[in-house]
């Protein structure tokens, strides 16, 4: 779900399952690239400081396909 989301440019707001070190990595880093929020337990709080940041995360998200494509491939294949 992750990916389809940044795929789609839309901020995510990750609460992994505990002890499932996939889901945990992928919403630590989504956290840490700004793309949305990870907490391990959801409370109004947090959800409203989603809700309040989703400016940021969607400006952030908008253009990471071009981002993703900058890194991966070289300007002569674009």
């Amino acid at each position: 779900m992750v990916t389809e989301a940044l795929h789609l440019g839309k901020p995510y707001l990750a609460v992994p399952v505990s002890h499932q070190f996939e889901q945990i990595f992928n919403a630590y880093w989504l956290d840490k690239s700004n793309y949305g929020a990870y907490w391990e337990e959801l409370n109004k709080e947090r959800v409203d400081s989603f809700l309040y940041n989703l400016p940021h995360y969607r400006e952030r998200s908008r253009n990471i396909r071009g981002r993703a494509t900058a890194r991966c491939w070289p300007s002569w294949t674009r």
